[in-house]
């Protein structure tokens, strides 16, 4: 059942992102980067998220907004929007400063949640399906170039199995330098293997 409780850790988590957002926005306005307009984005995108959150009010399990009753899948609907904001270096700062004592701690799950969006990325999002097309290849080459995305944020998944970030180039796993990425994984990528790449765009 939907609590009060609940609420509030949303709204909290929504604030720790809201914040995480806009300290980036400032960096990189301090030091003249022009491409700030996808953060820009981001951090307008979850201040109305924040504000759709604070404005609802839960009794006995139901949502509310002033007097007019909502339905639960709309709460939840904003949540799950807020958490696809949740970066790789985001998530390590979130729950670094959770004390296991805190009743957020017992709201949130220990390990966030990854919403991975196919059709409609959040704004300044970028996400690349490709698609395999010889077994046992090392390396494959990409439509982007890494200098474009936050390796902080990209995410990896093959044929829709758990998410992996980058890793380093002696170690299991996969890096990227330039177009090209370097498949030194624990198995190999075999023909009509599908390899999604998310990341957040900084440029």
């Amino acid at each position: 059942m939907i609590t009060q409780a609940y609420l509030n850790t949303e709204i909290d988590l929504a604030k720790r992102i809201f914040i995480y957002y806009t300290d980036k926005l400032l960096d990189i306005y301090s030091v003249g980067n022009k491409e700030i307009q996808p953060w820009y984005n981001d951090s307008l995108t979850i201040d109305y998220l924040l504000n759709a959150l604070m404005v609802c009010e839960v009794v006995n399990g139901s949502v509310f907004i002033g007097s007019n009753e909502m339905p639960v899948s709309y709460l939840q609907g904003i949540s799950a929007r807020v958490r696809e904001f949740l970066n790789y270096e985001l998530r390590q700062i979130v729950y670094a400063e959770l004390d296991q004592d805190d009743h957020i701690s017992t709201q949130i799950p220990s390990e966030p949640p990854t919403v991975i969006m196919v059709n409609t990325p959040p704004l300044g999002w970028a996400e690349w399906s490709i698609v395999i097309t010889q077994d046992d290849v090392t390396e494959v080459a990409l439509p982007f170039n890494i200098s474009a995305a936050d390796i902080y944020s990209l995410s990896i998944t093959i044929n829709g199995d758990d998410p992996f970030g980058l890793a380093a180039p002696d170690e299991e796993g996969c890096h990227i330098i330039g177009t090209t990425l370097y498949w030194h994984n624990y198995y190999n990528l075999k023909t009509d293997d599908v390899l999604v790449i998310k990341y957040q765009m900084i440029a």
